[in-house]
């Protein structure tokens, strides 16, 4: 499937969504109709939305992308930790101390 402007006799742009099938282009689905250049790109915009929603095929340069920026993320993450503390391994010495109010069971 993908998005045709079609031009009418009258002067507007009629935006479809067409299929083409066994050699035979088919008509799906009409977006809307318009004279302005601004409302055309929106139906073209609207139309390839339905598309992306009646296929169940993934876009495989889509995927591509949201794995690029999880990585970008999290080598920035972990290129900016400055400092760690380990505190978990001191909680038992604290309560060596006479004036330890920290009971550890």
């Amino acid at each position: 499937m993908f998005v045709r402007k079609k031009h009418n006799r009258s002067g507007t742009v009629s935006i479809v969504v067409v299929d083409k099938h066994h050699g035979a282009y088919k008509e799906v689905r009409v977006i809307g109709t318009s004279s302005e250049e601004s409302e055309v790109m929106e139906f073209v915009r609207q139309g390839q939305d339905w598309i992306r929603q009646q296929n169940v095929q993934l876009d495989m340069f889509a995927q591509q992308e949201r794995e690029k920026a999880e990585q970008e993320t999290m080598e920035y993450f972990f290129n900016n930790i400055e400092n760690v503390l380990l505190n978990g391994p001191q909680l038992p010495l604290y309560c060596l101390l006479p004036d330890c109010s920290l009971v550890i069971v």
